[in-house]
């Protein structure tokens, strides 16, 4: 990813954030060395030309929490500004105990968020504009974040907001809400549908055919509202051709590029299919595809049995902000 973009993604970001700056009612003082270092650092990225040091942050970090543990014990007291050797302390070592455990959470998702910005590699393009985080959504966003603290929920909620800082608008509060219910089993088996999207859909009956899933897991996607059509008939999409002269269709499937061919420019390539909802598109953006060999033997033998010639590869790139795909050593596709 270009630095100088890396640089102004984090930047606006932790202008974003701003609003935690100050915690609650004053805890967020203890972890302001660890703000100012973030804050710091996102302003130096593009002049270092180096990743930030994670041992330094997590140290930064590890402080603030040695410093609250300090505070419950009683070997240091907090007056809202400062830590001061303890004499007596009137704080309410409960409640400073959940706050400071709410910043702790907070704190933690924002190094996800950070990460995500720093290692995606599909932002090259990002057409520069001046919108903003909305201030609700952030609100929202450190609200429901604060009461997470197991470290792969942590690391999605990182994701949502790098997401959001990338594309404001890309993840609707109704999302918010539901990722503040769920649990990470749950969240589990809505990663496990990442698998079977292809283009934000799920091809009809054969995600039960390969075996791989049963019919009441997809009902159980549908009853969390990920998904549409289990307990009816679906819906058909009709692929038209990319070029004039003859059929040509690409479609991807995590690492695949799926290259759809016949000597008909009017042939139309018709598939039943399970449409992802607003809300499931929004989450399974946050998932990696882990390929089904299965399911996508199953597809193939789909799009082979409408009188389509098919080829494969993994070897491709994108160019002109994605518009153009450039593919490479594309086989014919033999399934077993």
């Amino acid at each position: 990813m270009s630095m100088l973009i890396s640089e102004k993604l984090l930047i606006k970001m932790w202008t974003s954030l701003e609003v935690i700056k100050g915690g609650m009612r004053g805890i967020g003082t203890i972890f302001e060395p660890w703000h100012t270092k973030r804050m710091g650092d996102a302003h130096a990225y593009n002049k270092r030309h180096e990743i930030y040091n994670k041992r330094d942050e997590m140290l930064a970090l590890a402080q603030a929490e040695k410093d609250v543990k300090s505070i419950l014990d009683g070997t240091l007291q907090f007056d809202g500004k400062s830590l001061i050797a303890t004499v007596k302390t009137n704080l309410n070592n409960d409640v400073l105990h959940q706050e400071s455990t709410h910043q702790i959470n907070i704190c933690k998702a924002i190094i996800h968020a950070e990460d995500a910005i720093i290692n995606d590699t599909n932002i090259e393009c990002i057409v520069e504009n001046s919108k903003q985080v909305d201030n609700d959504w952030i609100s929202s966003w450190r609200e429901n974040v604060k009461h997470i603290s197991n470290e792969n929920m942590q690391e999605l909620w990182g994701k949502i907001l790098a997401g959001e800082v990338k594309s404001p608008g890309k993840y609707s509060m109704r999302t918010l809400q539901f990722m503040r219910n769920l649990s990470t089993i749950e969240a589990d088996e809505i990663s496990q549908l990442a698998e079977y999207n292809i283009h934000d859909q799920i091809i009809q009956d054969i995600p039960i055919n390969a075996k791989e899933k049963t019919f009441a897991y997809f009902l159980r996607m549908e009853e969390f509202g990920i998904i549409q059509g289990v307990s009816g008939i679906g819906l058909t999409t009709k692929y038209h051709s990319d070029n004039l002269d003859n059929y040509h269709r690409v479609l991807i499937y995590g690492k695949n590029l799926i290259l759809i061919n016949h000597i008909d420019p009017n042939q139309k390539l018709s598939i039943p299919f399970l449409p992802l909802t607003s809300l499931g598109k929004e989450l399974l953006s946050l998932c990696q595809i882990q390929e089904n060999n299965i399911y996508m033997d199953e597809f193939i033998k789909l799009i082979i049995q409408q009188g389509f010639t098919i080829k494969t590869t993994q070897e491709w790139t994108r160019s002109d902000c994605g518009h153009k795909i450039n593919y490479f050593n594309a086989k014919l596709y033999n399934y077993s």
